[in-house]
């Protein structure tokens, strides 16, 4: 069938406490570095192992671990802002997508990490990556955003993929 065009009117977020269904090896992968389990919140998506609360990723997020959400994203140059509620200095992500809706294979977008501490009881911090491209091929309804875990130990609030005029 013929895919609808995304236009690049508004910015997508990615909450990222709303990771996809579908367990673990298929919408996220888990260390287990952590006791195994939601230890984040005794209400929220308690059946994964993943630590996240119903605003944030929270804690127990390591190096090496990858969490996947599907979404709409146009064709186009992007600024990726993160939302580091708490973090040490180069904690953060990479931003990987999908070459297709049932992706095995990524691109590596970028990275965004901090820029010094983000500690809990303030305001977090906002961290851009700057002019970051979407290709036709990689555009798209239902596309796959894959981030890998950079560090360890943080709280992850959103990620906006903002387009450029």
């Amino acid at each position: 069938g013929k895919e609808r065009s995304i236009t690049m009117a508004a910015p997508t977020r990615i909450e990222l406490e709303r990771f996809d269904e579908g367990g673990p090896g298929v919408a996220y992968f888990e260390t287990g570095q952590a006791a195994e389990g939601n230890s984040q919140s005794a209400d929220y998506r308690v059946d994964e192992s993943v630590d996240t609360t119903n605003t944030q990723l929270n804690g127990h997020v390591f190096e090496g671990e990858w969490l996947e959400y599907t979404t709409d994203i146009a064709a186009g140059t992007f600024d990726l802002t993160l939302y580091r509620k708490w973090g040490s200095t180069n904690a953060g992500v990479r931003v990987l997508i999908g070459e297709s809706n049932a992706a095995t294979e990524f691109t590596v977008l970028g990275e965004v990490r901090g820029e010094g501490v983000a500690h809990p009881s303030g305001e977090g911090q906002l961290v851009t990556l700057h002019n970051v491209e979407v290709s036709e091929s990689q555009a798209g309804t239902n596309r796959v955003i894959r981030l890998e875990i950079l560090d360890n130990w943080m709280g992850l609030d959103y990620l906006d993929f903002t387009p450029v005029s």
